[in-house]
């Protein structure tokens, strides 16, 4: 009998199997995904100009990348539900036979426009990509639009790869989705909904490296299981972050946070002194290493009579002194070495100050005196967002210069209090 004659038609068959299994796997690595991009919602007091504008560069885009995009005008067309109704916008996108949702925000703050964009794959109701990106309103506001839509694009092109095929592994209590690309792990346990809320819109939510979305509206709903520990943060441009942990109980699905502590960069002071009837002084402070030291300048006007009725050692004749004191100045604050974004901060001072005095009255000496010197002091700011109260006392060593005659040479103690603004 003739064996390879028999097994011939065997290995033509085997070869034809796996001919078309290998056809049939490219087929699955050539299929792309569909993506719905919804308008963005304006936020706070936004208006609703560049909501279009910025999901149709957005599409554009992701077309641009090798993506199936249902056309704009269609979603349109087909939702005109909230902007921020995360299920109703999934349910329209997997309608339309989309299996990638794209959705976001924007918020024009001054001179500047932030613009938050979430991807979900809907195949696995989990968020792929949610980033926020920052640029400049008013006349560059498009130029940030087109960059920040493709910024955004290229990081959903690098979560959502096209289709393979998908398998569901159970293994140690573990429901375990994975593709060529993804891999999510999913605890069992009862899934519920967890209420973030925070003053703060724009502020992202992270746990770990990863970003689970972006405050809007004031909350962000977080999705989890019973009994799961969330270590979260809340981290916003130009604020401290905010650390929070978090048991997600549906007896507590609620959660509010503080608002976020402003990072000052500098800080403007006036105040007034008590060791005159009349004392002003006004300075500046600029801050460095996160707000542990600063540094600058100020200056003062203060008016002291030559008699004063309750006072033994006043002068007999009618007159006062005019002073215009100049100050340069250095501030340690110990407190934020430990915790910056604390509303109490209390500093340690120094400062030297040049003191010219103009004397107005027949005294017998000198109508111009000058007297420099040096100060120590202990000082506390009590910081409420960017307005501060702020106390201070100081004590002035004798006059390391002094031209003219006059009897404030020696050193003494003031004692100030006062206001200021950070930003």
């Amino acid at each position: 009998m003739n064996t390879n004659a028999i097994n011939k038609p065997r290995w033509l068959l085997l070869g034809l199997l796996c001919l078309i299994g290998g056809l049939t796997i490219v087929a699955q690595d050539l299929v792309e995904r569909t993506v719905c991009v919804f308008d963005l919602a304006p936020l706070g007091n936004t208006e609703q100009l560049y909501s279009s504008l910025c999901s149709d560069t957005i599409a554009i885009e992701l077309e641009r990348l090798g993506y199936t995009v249902i056309a704009n005008e269609q979603v349109r067309g087909n939702y005109s539900g909230s902007l921020q109704d995360e299920p109703a916008m999934l349910a329209a996108a997997k309608a339309l036979g989309a299996d990638v949702a794209v959705s976001g925000f924007y918020v024009i703050d001054g001179a500047g426009i932030h613009i938050g964009v979430k991807a979900i794959d809907i195949i696995t109701g989990l968020p792929a990509v949610a980033a926020t990106e920052s640029g400049s309103a008013g006349f560059e506001v498009f130029d940030t639009i087109d960059v920040v839509s493709a910024s955004v694009a290229a990081r959903i092109r690098e979560a959502l790869q096209p289709l393979p095929a998908s398998e569901v592994v159970v293994e140690r209590e573990e429901i375990r989705i994975e593709t060529t690309f993804v891999e999510e792990i999913v605890g069992l346990g009862i899934a519920m909904e967890l209420r973030l809320e925070s003053p703060d819109d724009g502020a992202a939510v992270l746990a770990g490296d990863t970003e689970l979305g972006v405050i809007a509206d004031g909350f962000l709903v977080i999705k989890t299981t019973e009994g799961n520990r969330l270590e979260l943060v809340i981290r916003r441009d130009g604020y401290f972050d905010r650390a929070l942990t978090i048991s997600a109980s549906p007896r507590r699905p609620t959660v509010a946070a503080a608002a976020l502590v402003y990072r000052s960069s500098q800080q403007l002071v006036a105040t007034l002194c008590m060791q005159t009837p009349f004392s002003l002084a006004a300075r500046y402070e600029y801050f460095f290493l996160n707000g542990i030291v600063s540094a600058g300048g100020g200056l003062g006007l203060a008016y002291i009579p030559l008699s004063y009725p309750w006072s033994e050692d006043s002068y007999p004749q009618v007159g006062f002194f005019l002073n215009l004191p100049v100050q340069v100045r250095g501030h340690f604050y110990p407190l934020a070495l430990f915790a910056p974004a604390s509303g109490l901060q209390p500093y340690l001072a120094l400062q030297i100050l040049g003191d010219p005095y103009m004397i107005f009255g027949d005294i017998g000496f000198s109508r111009l005196a000058f007297i420099a010197n040096g100060r120590v002091g202990l000082g506390l700011n009590l910081v409420f967002g960017r307005i501060l109260v702020n106390a201070e006392f100081m004590v002035s060593s004798p006059a390391i210069l002094a031209l003219g005659t006059t009897d404030s040479a020696n050193s003494m103690l003031t004692l100030s209090a006062g206001a200021g603004y950070r930003w």
